[in-house]
Formats: structure tokens, C-alpha cells, sequence
């Protein structure tokens, strides 16, 4: 399998899309050559769908790596502190993160993040302030998400990035769906 970054949703689709468009036209030829039996027809029609399924499977996979190798990718830009320390600071500054996350989580749901997030800038405890945001993302918290971005408008992007591929909003925008869906040949 070859691994592609670049492949989005509607690239990935659009390149199913191809796949299944080529396979309709080879199965038209298939059927139109008077010169085939009916059982190389069907033979040759069904090697054509499993071929165009494998390779609509593969692009699956690709999207899905391409898909968790962004999530990370942004998870770790917007949820890890900055490391401006070395050696021993840095250690502390793990510890000092571990333990704002740990305060964030332990914080009652019915407690915005974004309440957390501002008594953090307030005193500029910013690993607080940080941790709030990760733990304002895991329990899908937007209000908070939004506190975040008007301070940090600069993380805008990213962070809605990330939330399309975390929280889809409905199961026809997977891309897993579209293809099995809309893609895929029947046997």
C-alpha cells in the first residue's frame, strides 16, 4: 500500500470514483464483444469488479492512514505544551503538564473548560490553560473550543481540522461509507 498524505476525502473519492468509472467501461466492453461466451463474460466481468474493489479497498486504507497520520499530527501542534526547557526542566514541566490535565479531567462536566481556561490566563498557568483545551476537546466541549480560538486565533484552522476528523458529523461524510456505499461493485 502506498501511503499518500495529500489524499483528502474528496480526493479519495474522486479517485474511487475513477476507478469505478473505468471498471463500468471495461464491463461494457466485456458485454458488448460477441466474440466472448456468456461464461468468459461473466468471468471477465468478475475479475473486473474484484479488481476495481481491491483497489477502492487500497484507497480506502490510504485515506484512513492519511486521516490518523493528520489527527495526530494536530493533536500533538495543539495538546503538548511548548519545550522551550532542557533536562530537568523539562522533566518538571511533563510532570507540571500531567498534572494540569490530570486537575482538567478531574473537573466536573458540568464545569466549562472555559471557565478553567480563563482562571489558568488569569494567574498565567498557560499548561493549565493548555490542558483545559485538551480535555474541552476529548468531551467535544465547542464553547470552550472557542474560547480557545479567540485567544489564540492563530490555532483556528487546525483545530477544526482536527475536530471534521474526530467528530464526524454524520455517517454519509465518512469516507469509509461513501466508498463502501457509493464505490464498491456487488459480487
Amino acid at each position: 500500500m502506498h501511503f499518500d498524505p495529500t489524499l483528502t476525502t474528496s480526493t479519495a473519492a474522486n479517485k474511487a470514483r475513477e476507478v469505478r468509472e473505468e471498471a463500468d467501461r471495461k464491463v461494457d466492453d466485456v458485454r458488448a464483444n460477441n466474440d466472448l461466451t456468456a461464461e468468459a463474460k461473466t468471468r471477465l466481468v468478475n475479475e473486473i469488479r474484484q479488481t476495481a474493489n481491491a483497489r477502492v479497498a487500497e484507497l480506502e486504507q490510504e485515506h484512513r492512514a492519511a486521516d490518523r497520520a493528520e489527527r495526530e499530527r494536530l493533536e500533538q501542534r495543539l495538546f503538548t505544551p511548548p519545550t522551550a526547557y532542557t533536562g530537568s526542566e523539562r522533566i518538571t514541566q511533563a510532570i507540571s503538564y500531567r498534572d494540569a490535565l490530570d486537575r482538567a479531567r478531574a473537573t466536573s462536566i458540568d464545569v466549562p473548560m472555559s471557565d478553567l481556561m480563563r482562571d489558568a490566563w488569569r494567574v498565567g498557568d498557560d499548561l493549565l490553560a493548555k490542558a483545559a483545551l485538551s480535555v474541552a476537546f476529548d468531551r467535544r466541549d465547542v464553547d470552550s473550543l472557542n474560547t480557545w480560538i479567540d485567544r489564540h486565533p492563530a490555532d483556528d484552522t487546525d483545530l477544526n481540522r482536527l475536530v471534521e476528523l474526530a467528530w464526524p458529523r454524520n455517517p454519509t461524510q465518512d469516507m469509509v461509507n461513501v466508498l463502501a456505499e457509493g464505490f464498491a461493485f456487488q459480487r
